[in-house]
């Protein structure tokens, strides 16, 4: 799908915890001694990521990464200490972000934050794998947050990182995300669809309860862990790469196969290394709706 928003956060940011209850941070300066001297070395720098990472007795450290496209160097600081210098190159263009690590830290407030960024510029997001209560994402034209039960557990800047493709966000209107801890995968979706309790469709599955009509053409797909029971037909190529998409069919007999049902019996199944597959069961397929659900698909993501 073109303009897409693609964010994959790095470095586990699985770190947010289900709920922050006692968090110990040694007070102090957010500038250490050792960042006083790599900035007096190189100057401040131009992109940067900070987070906190839990520590024993339930404590956190903030960690942070300094990027140097000039010096082809990322400095990495746990609680202000050098931890690791490496060289580092990118071939894109890297500008210089409008904020410093030392803007943020965890206990900064709301409104804080919207002095420094400004209201207008501060956008609520659906980011897969963060949707759980008590956890809220922003994103600026320049940054990335998440606030966890109010606490600012993550900063990045989006003018670059080496695992994150981003674009306007305002280029993407037409799209919400979906994301299932239970299945472990997220997707997003044009606005006018639905994705309810793993079922995909071009309806709302309580049409009935809301006492609606049936569009005249619809699809009706259904996300499922696939098992080696359920036979599949000759596969045909989606997508290739770290998410493996093929488009196939089940087997009429065996297995769980017969459990699942048929209808239209259209079928996609999404693979990756050292992660279990996931199928997507389509009872309902009209064809004209195709192009946009494989677009659809191919912003699918794992998640734990």
């Amino acid at each position: 799908m073109k303009n897409k928003i693609k964010i994959v956060i790095f470095l586990g940011i699985i770190i947010l915890i289900a709920g922050i209850f006692v968090i110990f941070i040694k007070p102090g300066k957010l500038i250490s001694e050792s960042q006083e001297e790599t900035i007096n070395l190189w100057g401040e720098p131009p992109q940067f990521s900070v987070t906190y990472l839990p520590q024993q007795d339930n404590k956190l450290a903030r960690f942070e990464i300094w990027y140097y496209p000039e010096q082809n160097k990322k400095i990495s600081f746990l609680s202000g200490k050098i931890i690791d210098s490496q060289d580092w190159q990118t071939n894109q263009q890297v500008p210089q972000s409008p904020y410093k690590p030392w803007d943020f830290d965890i206990y900064i407030s709301y409104s804080k934050l919207i002095d420094l960024i400004g209201e207008e510029n501060l956008n609520l997001i659906d980011l897969p794998g963060f949707s759980d209560e008590g956890i809220q994402t922003y994103a600026a034209k320049d940054l990335v947050l998440i606030l966890e039960d109010d606490y600012l557990t993550y900063v990045q800047t989006l003018a670059f990182d080496e695992n994150i493709q981003t674009e306007s966000l305002a280029e993407e209107p037409d799209l919400k995300t979906y994301s299932s801890s239970d299945i472990g995968f997220s997707i997003q979706y044009p606005k006018e669809w639905y994705l309810q309790n793993g079922v995909y469709s071009n309806y709302d599955i309580e049409y009935v309860l809301k006492e609606e009509d049936l569009p005249e053409k619809i699809f009706k797909c259904d996300f499922y862990q696939y098992y080696e029971s359920i036979k599949l037909k000759e596969l045909e190529e989606v997508q290739k790469g770290d998410i493996t998409i093929n488009k196939t069919s089940l087997v009429e007999k065996g297995g769980d196969a017969e459990d699942l049902g048929y209808g239209d019996n259209v079928a996609f199944i999404f693979e990756k290394e050292d992660t279990e597959p996931i199928i997507l069961v389509c009872f309902y397929y009209e064809k004209e709706f195709e192009e946009n659900l494989i677009n659809s698909l191919k912003t699918f993501e794992f998640i734990q």
